[in-house]
Formats: structure tokens, C-alpha cells, sequence
């Protein structure tokens, strides 16, 4: 899972603000694969390879890949270490017996989990 991030929440990016065909669409819970293909380009500067499972490889301005993380993404790595944390906390509060502390601990952890292993609909899918 090296160079990952997972969408957080739904955003589309526009190639090409003038084209509507030029849209990819991305949803909340979706892998994104870091490339090892970027160049840059002078008026423009570093443009950044990604791809997901169901779309092609395609390039990004590292300025929106930049804005997009700090709205939209998470690495991959990112998470792991939330998960881990809120298990620890979660963890604690039952030793002390902390009621708030558990449900707010068990409730990030909920939220981090999905988001690791997939949207609702995947879990779904996954359970019939």
C-alpha cells in the first residue's frame, strides 16, 4: 500500500474546466495510487501520476493534488496510525471505565475503519 491515499470525501476534479467529458469523479472511501511517472512542465510546474482501480493512469498539478489533500485525502499510512490511536484510547477509557471517552474513541474508530476498508456499499457487497 505504499503511496496511497483514500478519498475522504467526494470530489471531481476537472482536466479541463471547459469539458465536462474531462471530469473524473472520485468517492469517499476510494483508493488513489501515487505513480512513479511525473515530469514537469514549465508553465504549469510538477505534474503528478495517479490512477485508481477503475480509472487509467492520468496526471495532476501537484498544486491541486496538494489542495485536494488537505480537503479530500488521507495516505494511507495516515489512517493506519488513526486507527491505532483510537484502539489505544478505546482501550484506555474501558480500563478507567470512561463512558464519553469510549463512545468518542469507538466512534472514530468506526469512521477510520470504513474509510480503510471501504464505503458501505463495498461492505454490503461483500456480506451477501
Amino acid at each position: 500500500m505504499k503511496d496511497c491515499l483514500i478519498v475522504t470525501c467526494d470530489f471531481t476534479y476537472h482536466r479541463d474546466p471547459g469539458s465536462p467529458n474531462k471530469c473524473l469523479h472520485f468517492k469517499r472511501g476510494e483508493f488513489i495510487y501515487i505513480g512513479d511517472d511525473h515530469h514537469y512542465v514549465e508553465s504549469i510546474g510538477w505534474l503528478v501520476s495517479l490512477h485508481t482501480d477503475t480509472k487509467l493512469p492520468f496526471f495532476i498539478p501537484s498544486a491541486y493534488l496538494e489542495e485536494y489533500y488537505l480537503n479530500n485525502l488521507y495516505m494511507y499510512s495516515d489512517i493506519a496510525l488513526s486507527i491505532n490511536y483510537h484502539q489505544l484510547k478505546m482501550n484506555q477509557s474501558l480500563d478507567r471505565r470512561d463512558v464519553e471517552l469510549f463512545q468518542y474513541h469507538s466512534a472514530q474508530l468506526s469512521y477510520w475503519n470504513l474509510l480503510m476498508n471501504g464505503t458501505d456499499e463495498k461492505q454490503k457487497a461483500g456480506s451477501l
